[in-house]
């Protein structure tokens, strides 16, 4: 669900937007926002967030910013903060919808200037929620209660702000999940004009929304009544539902027009997330056992080499044996060949003749020589 808060999933430096400056009208610049408004480049996030504001600034004196907004929502925090960066600029700022607006990005489009909606768009708002992973206790749980009654206190605010509505009148359209047509949200108050333009295709993708293999951050069940009305009968630059009842393949197949990370990534999020932690366990399972079994297998005196193996120029338990085993073979041939030398160099010395050597090992020596032995591949 759109306009949300997560816990947060690490660091991407992709940017979700991008600024243009028009060449060819000195003072005015675009702003692109086609897609879900990520929280994974944001939440926890201090270098994104500058990142937004630096390029912001970087546009110089302009007097006009049109925001292309084109969005299922997304992180609420990262809505919050691109609408009021986009207030504090000093330049007139011109939202202009196309396709949707629904859940976080309407936080955005509240906070400019002016609204032009495509007469096809449609407009959203909810209530805000939390998608939380793992186990939480009393005292965490009402921290999020407690943050989500802040945010829903927030945005009333705004958005009784923008429409001239009462905050009853704003907290019970939230409460029903409120969809309206273009026309609609401009007779309530949320866009400020209706504009012709040619609609966007989108494509129901394993059951989440595209528009140019873009995500919206919205799946098809919980897109508009207007759009569900169209799923069967797909026209240029409408909603083509790739899992209709007319193609029983696709239907049986609903990963079948997946092709990117990305695009496995809005359909399946909840999957994707169990991938990622059933890989990362694996894989630190695998490490302990290898480690594990390197010092298992290490001998008195090969404690460095066993260290390089482990951490250094890591190798596989597998290939360590390997290397220890070619080792010792080498250390034993080198050890018997110096036996046999010094075996020689006695040789014609008066009084060894027919004298056995004296040895003071111990059988369990004597029998580790011959191991040794074979190893090197001598026989005596």
């Amino acid at each position: 669900m759109a306009n949300k808060t997560r816990t947060p999933e690490g660091h991407n430096s992709a940017p979700f937007w991008q600024f243009c400056q028009q060449a060819e009208t000195p003072g005015e610049a675009d702003l692109y926002l086609i897609g879900e408004i990520s929280a994974r480049t944001w939440y926890g996030d201090e270098v994104t967030p500058r990142q937004f504001r630096e390029e912001l600034k970087a546009l110089g004196n302009v007097n006009r910013i049109t925001v292309h907004l084109y969005s299922g929502g997304g992180d609420v925090f990262a809505a919050q903060a691109i609408g009021d960066a986009l207030a504090a600029h000093p330049a007139e700022v011109v939202c202009e919808i196309s396709g949707i607006c629904a859940s976080a990005a309407t936080l955005i489009a509240c906070k400019c200037n002016r609204v032009k909606a495509a007469s096809d768009s449609e407009y959203m708002i909810h209530l805000a929620s939390v998608s939380l992973y793992g186990s939480y206790n009393e005292t965490q749980l009402a921290a999020y209660q407690n943050a989500l009654a802040a945010i829903k206190k927030n945005n009333i605010d705004l958005y009784c702000k923008r429409s001239g509505k009462t905050a009853e009148e704003i907290e019970a359209l939230l409460q029903n999940t409120t969809w309206w047509t273009a026309r609609e949200a401009m007779e309530n108050g949320f866009v400020d004009e209706i504009t012709e333009s040619a609609p966007q295709p989108v494509q129901n993708i394993g059951g989440a929304l595209f528009t140019n293999s873009v995500p919206l951050g919205i799946t098809a069940e919980n897109a508009p009544r207007t759009w569900q009305s169209r799923l069967a009968a797909p026209a240029p630059g409408g909603l083509q539902n790739t899992n209709t009842e007319h193609s029983s393949a696709r239907r049986d197949n609903p990963m079948e027009n997946i092709t990117t990370i990305e695009q496995l990534e809005a359909a399946y999020p909840d999957l994707m997330r169990q991938v990622r932690e059933q890989a990362a366990n694996a894989a630190t399972a695998a490490e302990r056992q290898r480690i594990a079994d390197i010092e298992d297998m290490t001998l008195p005196g090969g404690e460095a080499v066993a260290q390089e193996a482990k951490f250094t120029n890591p190798v596989s338990a597998d290939a360590y044996a390997r290397n220890a085993i070619a080792a010792a073979k080498a250390q034993g041939a080198h050890y018997m060949a110096g036996a046999r030398q010094d075996a020689q160099t006695l040789d014609g010395v008066p009084g060894t003749e027919g004298t056995a050597p004296q040895t003071n090992q111990t059988a369990a020596q004597q029998e580790f020589e011959k191991a040794l032995d074979a190893a090197a591949g001598i026989t005596r």
